[in-house]
């Protein structure tokens, strides 16, 4: 999405459809990215982890801008379990859980997110955690699945999150956990 700034009460950015967006990967250039509309460019780049993404965004009439990013390696999971009760709510009914386990490393700070996806008739949405129990979770201070591992001292972890799935029909939960810059 590329704009233009503006001041602190404006509603509304300018876009800006006559940029040229230029997309390195690891330094190389790999391709200029496609308009396909008011002011968002596309890149038919796949992005992988551990490779470095700069952006060198040329707007007439205004000095080039760029921007670097990476995805770092996704965490190894393992002995993911599903539990299909695992408390109830303050209205009688009950919840589900998915423990999962992680590698770490405690010399390196690290930020986690972890996304427990509902597909229930060909929807996905994302489940809201309930009754939050772990201790890593609780000392962020905040009921979202995003955490440090500053609390976590061995090589890895095992997570139990409780989670409300919307409704009392059958649906089918997938985790998803990734290590955030």
């Amino acid at each position: 999405n590329v704009s233009l700034s503006g001041k602190i009460d404006t509603n509304q950015l300018k876009l800006v459809n006559d940029a040229n967006v230029l997309l390195y990967v690891d330094g190389d250039y790999k391709e200029t990215c496609v308009r396909i509309e008011e002011g968002l460019y596309e890149s038919s780049t796949v992005v992988e982890p551990l490779k470095t993404y700069r952006c060198e965004i040329n707007i007439p009439g205004f000095q080039t801008v760029f921007c670097e990013d990476s995805i770092p390696e996704p965490p190894v999971l393992y002995d993911i379990i599903h539990i299909n009760e695992a408390g109830k709510d303050e209205e009688g009914m009950t919840y589900p859980a998915i423990k999962f386990s992680f590698k770490n490393d405690p010399v390196e700070k690290k930020y986690f997110e972890v996304a427990i996806r509902i597909l229930e008739r060909g929807y996905e949405s994302i489940a809201q955690p309930e009754a939050i129990t772990d201790v890593v979770l609780l000392s962020e201070g905040h009921p979202m699945n995003l955490f440090s591992n500053d609390l976590i001292s061995d090589t890895s972890y095992t997570m139990t999150i409780n989670y409300f799935t919307g409704s009392v029909r059958n649906s089918h939960s997938f985790l998803s956990l990734w290590q955030v810059q």
